[in-house]
């Protein structure tokens, strides 16, 4: 037995094989006709809350699992890619302003627009 696998408690042990079962099954048996993609993100997130709590991965791995579970989502998601660039930029513009008026003029998010607008 390698040490890391020793070290697990055995409710980690446990949490490791709970939080994909649940995250599976979940979308399987639970069906939601006005929402149907409400069942996989809640998958996940039962997933992840498990994961996350008992930290049997490292919280690092944790996060990753939407980006790898939704992954085609966000790719095919054309219109959702361009409303994030709106939010990042009206985020950046208020960071921005905030910051110009705590220490004079911010010489850092300029650049930081220009790779917006490209």
């Amino acid at each position: 037995m390698d040490e890391p696998q020793a070290r697990r408690t055995r409710l980690q042990q446990v949490a490791l094989l709970l939080g994909p079962a649940l995250g599976i099954l979940t979308p399987l048996l639970l069906e939601i006709p006005e929402h149907p993609r409400a069942p996989s993100m809640l998958g996940i997130v039962l997933w992840m809350a498990i994961w996350w709590l008992t930290e049997c991965v490292p919280l690092a791995v944790t996060a990753l699992i939407p980006l790898i579970a939704f992954l085609s989502m966000w790719v095919s998601n054309t219109a959702t890619t361009l409303l994030m660039v709106t939010i990042g930029m009206a985020v950046l513009t208020r960071l921005d302003k905030a910051l110009g008026a705590q220490q004079g003029t911010c010489q850092q998010f300029p650049n930081s627009f220009t790779i917006f607008h490209m």
